[in-house]
């Protein structure tokens, strides 16, 4: 038995590669490729809490308000058939969820008073629809892909067409028979913002959440009372190839208890006829109002580094009683628009937008003409730019100009500067023609690979406020990717 040993101790010796080709299957001329895997996970998870205040030298009251998110992916792929390589079926099951709590409050300077929208003890702050925690499933869905594009999905989900996005629960179906054809059809109830999981119904981002109790009658308070059941259904068909030309149709249409609620027809043409040239176009009308409430068209040419685009765009703005967007957003608008990006010169790039608009609020036709110029440097650890732009006409003018500049420390670290000047002319309320100035300071430090620490501290100055200070600090925490 030793002496068998021995012989293949110095079989190894001498035969240093029979001996691997034993010892690594990798090697051996009989080796095989790992086993594939027939399912794999893949998980997302971002956590981040945000605190800052603002204060004002006219105002009274400091806003404080420390925010914490919380969001996590799950993604569970399976490979359907005996060999997991050449599987034409896999099922894709996804799942999002996100927690947002806020921890507002409200006091008065050089005093320790404070309110809370949500305690009920202090009688002036107390809001009897505020909601702290808003919890959320924005997408949970299973698909079932395969050959010739074929996309089987049920669950919830979020999509998107010339008209907008739009979440629902439900099922969608989507195939590639050809090449040049796709053809794909949903239905189910809509999703409004937070509707899942003891979610409030009615809620802004980032703020006190609002939510109707079950005490309060909704026909006291019709402006935020809940939205009734609501569904959806549509279709969409695409012709033709990327390359040379694709035109596109949808339709969809939202219906209530009591009908149709909204309803929605588009076409849609993309093509590049030469590597150089871009075109692309898009309307969309709502056929309730019949009324063509999104146009939009687009050439752009490549040469040389740079680029030149001609847009033309038609708005028609829908939003509900009470929205935000209706101060932003209040007016149909029509724009026209050329952007040039000019080809850098070193380590310069310059660029700039020409935009004409019209607009008809009421019986009154108003114009206005509107210029923006930007430049950008990019050099070593530093980034800077600068932009500005300008409005004249029935805006009457309104300009700004605003810088930012950048600057890399070793690998981990950043800090940057940020300054603006406004000039606002309203032309409603002389009382607000003034002049904004602001700067800011900030920095972030990446203490490991998934996590991260910023601080930003902003002041402004102007003839309505005054003296305003904010500060803001962040940490970023990526426990999975």
């Amino acid at each position: 038995m030793r002496g068998a040993t021995v012989g293949l101790l110095a079989l190894g010796l001498l035969l240093p590669g029979a001996v691997a080709a034993q010892t690594w299957t990798s090697t051996a001329p009989t080796a095989r490729e790992a086993p594939a895997e027939r399912s794999f996970w893949h998980v997302d998870s971002d956590a981040s809490f945000t605190a800052y205040a603002v204060a004002s030298t006219l105002a009274p009251i400091v806003w404080e308000r420390r925010r914490f998110v919380e969001t996590l992916g799950l993604t569970h792929v399976l490979r359907l058939g005996d060999e997991p390589t050449e599987a034409r079926y896999r099922i894709h099951t996804a799942v999002a969820l996100r927690l947002d709590q806020d921890f507002g409050r409200d006091c008065i300077r050089d005093t320790d008073r404070c309110y809370d929208a949500t305690n009920a003890g202090d009688t002036l702050g107390y809001q009897p629809l505020a909601r702290r925690t808003r919890m959320d499933v924005p997408t949970f869905h299973v698909e079932l892909r395969g050959p010739k594009g074929l996309s089987v999905r049920g669950g919830r989900q979020i999509g998107m067409d010339p008209a907008g996005l739009y979440r629902f629960d439900g099922a969608r179906v989507a195939a590639q028979p050809l090449r040049w054809i796709g053809l794909e059809g949903y239905a189910g109830r809509q999703v409004r913002p937070g509707t899942f999981a003891g979610s409030p119904g009615l809620g802004t981002q980032g703020s006190i959440h609002l939510v109707l109790p079950e005490t309060l009658a909704p026909s006291d308070y019709p402006q935020i009372q809940p939205t009734p059941r609501t569904f959806l259904f549509g279709a969409a068909l695409a012709l033709g190839l990327d390359r040379y030309a694709k035109a596109r149709a949808f339709v969809r249409e939202m219906r209530g208890p009591e009908g149709a609620v909204l309803s929605y027809a588009g076409v849609g043409l993309t093509s590049r006829p030469h590597e150089a040239i871009e075109l692309r176009g898009d309307l969309v009308w709502e056929l309730g109002r019949e009324e063509l409430v999104e146009a939009f068209g687009e050439v752009a040419a490549h040469a040389f580094e740079a680029t030149a685009r001609l847009r033309i765009r038609h708005h028609v703005p829908r939003f509900d009683a009470g929205s935000i967007w209706g101060f932003f957003d209040p007016v149909p608008v029509s724009q026209l628009e050329l952007a040039v990006d000019a080809p850098p010169v070193g380590d310069v790039r310059l660029g700039g937008i020409l935009r004409g608009r019209r607009s008809e609020p009421g019986n009154e036709v108003e114009r206005d003409l509107g210029g923006e110029l930007w430049g950008r440097v990019k050099r070593g650890g530093w980034r800077a730019e600068l932009r500005g732009f300008l409005w004249a006409g029935s805006l009457r003018p309104v300009a700004a100009v605003l810088g930012e500049v950048r600057r890399n420390i070793g690998a981990r670290g950043a800090a940057w500067w940020r300054g603006s000047v406004w000039r606002f002319d309203d032309p409603w309320r002389q009382q607000r023609d003034t002049t904004s100035v602001s700067l800011a300071l900030g920095g972030e430090y990446r203490l490991t690979r998934q996590s991260r620490f910023a601080l930003d501290v902003e002041w402004a100055h102007s003839g309505l406020v005054r003296h305003r200070v904010r500060a803001l600090a962040s940490f970023l925490l990526r426990a999975w990717r």
